[in-house]
């Protein structure tokens, strides 16, 4: 819906004949959703650390994901703790279904000659460690609102870079408690 009201109004800058305008748009709009598909795959080929493509990567991807819905897995924390990087509460992966998984992730790894050392480049430089979680944020504005910048200081060098992260940098890794796991920001947030 948004795009075909964005290719409305973009008409006239397409072509001087409207019909063929209308085409023109209508054609990209029909082929977004393949566009899409591919970009998504692809983006999730590089935080799994996939090289090339396989058949059954969609498959794949979509099993972790399950699971992840499944256990209330951190979508974040789960791809650092792929990564074979330290994470809090990481009692979560000690589960058979999520070894079961990692034993075909770890066999997908290895198809096309690749090494594990080129999979884990690719999942460090697509896998941020640290996200701008909504909880740590409010509490950074909170304490800021109160004179005390030094969280939001830290906040903000930490997500300067947040591919490389200290030890003393895990809390910032953390979900939000419970209670604020119904948490939502919407579009302009």
């Amino acid at each position: 819906w948004n795009l075909t009201r964005f290719a409305e109004c973009l008409i006239p800058l397409i072509d001087k004949d409207e019909d063929k305008a209308v085409k023109i748009a209508t054609e990209s709009i029909d082929n977004f959703q393949n566009i899409y598909e591919t970009k998504w795959l692809n983006m999730m080929r590089d935080k799994l650390g996939l090289y090339g493509e396989d058949k059954d990567d969609k498959d794949l991807i979509f099993e972790l994901l399950n699971w992840m819905q499944k256990n209330k897995a951190d979508y974040t924390n789960t791809f650092v703790f792929l990564m074979q990087k330290m994470i809090k509460n990481s009692e979560i992966y000690n589960n058979e279904e999520f070894n079961l998984w990692k034993i075909k992730w770890m066999k997908r790894l290895t198809m096309f000659g690749n090494s594990n050392h080129k999979s884990m480049e690719l999942m460090n430089s697509s896998n941020p460690m640290i996200i701008p979680r909504n909880h740590k944020i409010e509490k950074a504005l909170t304490l800021a609102n109160q004179g005390d910048l030094t969280l939001f200081n830290r906040l903000i060098k930490i997500l300067s870079n947040p591919y490389k992260v200290s030890k003393s940098d895990l809390e910032f890794m953390s979900s939000p408690p419970y209670s604020d796991r119904q948490y939502q920001t919407f579009c302009g947030t």
